[in-house]
């Protein structure tokens, strides 16, 4: 079974398998919400993490999706 699994905003379309990135630097994106690739360097690569559900989300709707996080 899967343990490590946290359900979070995203602010872009993901797919399941898709890398999880973090944004730090307001863009186009919101702050602390999640995505799948690395926004021009405004967001950073999570280590080990991958999205398990699909969404799509928006800068001014966010969407909430699965992440499975590993050591």
């Amino acid at each position: 079974a899967l343990t490590d699994m946290y359900v979070v905003y995203v602010d872009d379309t993901v797919a399941v398998g898709d890398d999880v990135y973090l944004n730090h630097t307001a863009s186009t994106s919101v702050v602390g919400a999640f995505r799948n690739d690395a926004n021009s360097s405004n967001a950073q690569l999570v280590s080990g993490a991958k999205f398990m559900s699909a969404a799509a989300g928006t800068d001014s709707a966010l969407a909430l999706a699965v992440v499975h996080l590993t050591a």
